[in-house]
């Protein structure tokens, strides 16, 4: 959002939110002419269906050149099953996460995908982007139609000029910071402090994080000397990043 304010500031932006926001939500960062209309809030009795069609109706009321930016969650995963075939009549963008997987005895399950639901809105959709080419080329393997409709958008990453001074024990220091969700695979981080503590004495691990998915509870992590968790972070750049080596 931050990249299209810049690109066209005179365009105004309008967001709406269909569920309960928790952990960090950022909305200081949001374009100065951007509006906010968060349902969970102001309508809480809502039903899911209720508040789709309430964003429907919002949407058929903009002007036909607005555009539609879906960011996968439950409430845009409700909103397409029941009305996309509606939304093909404005450019409807949709932003994909990457399958949940888990890993298993040295298998890979795929626990949640929105693959089904991509197949079934593939006609309304104008385009759908990801973070990854890997999803991108698994998606044409699945589904074999409209492929120039998928777009891969890494996630800008910025090297500061300087880069700061590292602390005293920072050697032995190492940072981990990502969503506590399954396809991040928090679960291993506990196995390779346990391993690094058997092989490197003094050597730390530091989690920041929080869950979207609810897919980690980290006071499974306590007990281990080595391992720290601090919560959630407020954008990678707020990190202590002179404090670690890695």
């Amino acid at each position: 959002m931050e990249a299209m304010y810049r690109l066209d500031p005179l365009k105004d932006f309008l967001i709406l939110l269909g569920e309960e926001l928790n952990g960090v939500q950022w909305l200081d960062r949001l374009p100065p002419n951007a509006a906010v209309v968060d349902m969970a809030l102001h309508y809480p009795l809502l039903s899911i269906d209720q508040r789709c069609v309430l964003a429907l109706k919002i949407i058929e009321a903009s002007r036909p050149d607005t555009r539609i930016q879906l960011r996968q969650s439950a409430f845009a995963y409700r909103l397409l099953s029941l009305y996309g075939i509606v939304l093909q009549e404005r450019q409807c963008i949709y932003y994909r996460f990457a399958d949940v997987e888990r890993v298993e005895s040295g298998y890979t399950t795929i626990v949640s995908s929105q693959i089904g639901l991509i197949a079934d809105n593939l006609d309304y959709l104008s385009k759908i982007v990801c973070d990854c080419n890997t999803t991108i080329t698994r998606d044409h393997h699945w589904l074999g139609a409209q492929a120039h409709k998928w777009h891969c958008l890494h996630a800008p990453v910025e090297v500061p000029a300087l880069l700061p001074v590292r602390g005293v024990d920072a050697d032995l220091r190492i940072l981990w910071a990502s969503r506590l969700d399954i396809e991040k695979r928090p679960s291993i981080v506990p196995l390779i402090a346990s391993r690094l503590r058997s092989l490197i004495s003094g050597a730390s691990i530091d989690m920041f994080g929080g869950s979207v998915f609810k897919g980690v509870d980290p006071t499974c992590w306590e007990g281990l000397p080595n391992l720290r968790y601090h919560d959630v972070y407020e954008g990678f750049d707020a990190l202590p990043l002179s404090n670690f080596s890695i």
